[in-house]
């Protein structure tokens, strides 16, 4: 009987900690775009940024998730990211991109020209889409928050240069 009676609270001791269990899905992304050369009254070599993006992404009651993407980079100020993210329930997104010129054109001789780029996203969720796209030349900074009620699919691609 006392051995009945351990198992049985080692059994109901091991329930509560399983639906204690957190639940959740929670990513981020940070990537930064730089170059080689910076003119400073003659060219200095170093590795100096052109762009910065930052995506997170939280689903607190997520059981089910995914994270996939494929970047592309190595040239100086050239990048191309493309990402997709998901998550089973109400999910909070935001996406931060900074893009500037460091090597302004109309100030630095022999450079080829303003920072070029372009964003494009979009967020599917059960009854709703959003879709954004952003592209031009200089400098620019993007800053989107999705809030989603339901399940989230939030795709994006960005591009420096390219």
């Amino acid at each position: 009987m006392k051995t009945i009676s351990i198992f049985v609270i080692l059994g109901l001791l091991l329930m509560s900690i399983v639906s204690a269990a957190g639940t959740g899905f929670h990513a981020r992304v940070d990537k930064t775009t730089s170059g080689d050369w910076m003119y400073l009254g003659g060219w200095n070599n170093g590795n100096y940024p052109t762009a910065t993006m930052e995506v997170d992404f939280d689903s607190n009651t997520a059981t089910d998730a995914y994270y996939t993407d494929q970047s592309t980079f190595g040239d100086p100020w050239v990048s191309k990211y493309t990402g997709h993210i998901g998550a089973n329930e109400e999910s909070y997104i935001s996406t931060d991109i900074d893009v500037w010129t460091v090597n302004d054109p109309a100030t630095t001789p022999a450079t080829g020209g303003y920072t070029k780029y372009s964003h494009s996203q979009d967020t599917t969720s059960e009854y709703s889409n959003i879709a954004v796209q952003v592209w031009g030349y200089g400098s620019v900074a993007i800053d989107s928050d999705v809030h989603t009620e339901s399940f989230a699919m939030h795709n994006t691609q960005t591009k420096i240069n390219w």
